[in-house]
């Protein structure tokens, strides 16, 4: 019997109800999956970098010496950015293509993590959060559509819900390597520097990025009925 009772063709009767029983995971095909772990680990990269400010402030406080106010501003900065991030490559993404653009937002806040390493004020230390933002918000616009493009309609839903339950993984890793950094390591007053080096660390999923091209371009074809 090739047809479900309900006339829908057996391969897609059987991925929904894989999907309905919760495997759905492994109803995922090669090409979905590699999307979906670029734009999880994109996402779980963005929340590490963002939190490590938080996880950091009381050493920033102290060693460029300013208060309150000025912390909250900080990290207002980066708010206020990654929503223009993310109208931007929303539109970005329309023109140059969704895997480019999520490839470009994991590289501006990777880099951006790297420069406010080196920041020697408040000045410049606000300029790399701020430019960290445009990537942090630009990630979730490029990498939430790509997912919710590239899977099946009966995935889709729980792939987009699965990608942003990786926000919670960066919360965990920002903590344990703040601790580490900071607590752990005799690293002085320039542990700080050591942290936010690390938010580096998202450029390594740039090649997990890559991979989720070649799935989208095999997915394109897929629909298309290319060979």
């Amino acid at each position: 019997m090739t047809e479900s009772t309900a006339g829908v063709p057996a391969p897609a009767a059987a991925s929904g109800i894989a999907a309905a029983s919760g495997s759905w995971l492994r109803a995922l095909t090669v090409a979905e999956r590699r999307v979906l772990i670029a734009a999880g680990l994109g996402w779980m990269f963005d929340s590490m970098d963002f939190l490590i400010y938080v996880l950091a402030i009381g050493r920033l406080k102290s060693y460029f010496g300013f208060g309150d106010a000025t912390a909250g501003l900080l990290g207002t900065l980066t708010l206020v950015s990654a929503a223009i991030g993310g109208l931007s490559f929303g539109v970005i993404a329309d023109r140059i293509g969704r895997v480019r653009a999520l490839n470009i937002t994991i590289l501006i806040y990777s880099i951006c993590s790297l420069g406010a390493a080196t920041s020697q004020s408040v000045v410049q230390l606000a300029i790399w959060r701020a430019l960290l933002g445009l990537g942090m918000g630009g990630e979730w616009a490029s990498g939430a559509v790509l997912v919710a493009e590239s899977l099946r309609p009966e995935l889709r839903n729980k792939a987009t819900s699965a990608m942003q339950s990786t926000w919670a993984l960066g919360a965990i890793l920002a903590a344990i390597l703040a601790g580490l950094v900071l607590d752990v390591l005799p690293l002085g007053d320039q542990s700080w520097r050591v942290l936010f080096a690390l938010g580096g660390l998202p450029a390594a999923t740039f090649h997990g990025a890559q991979l989720a091209a070649e799935a989208a371009k095999a997915l394109g074809k897929k629909m298309a009925g290319a060979p």
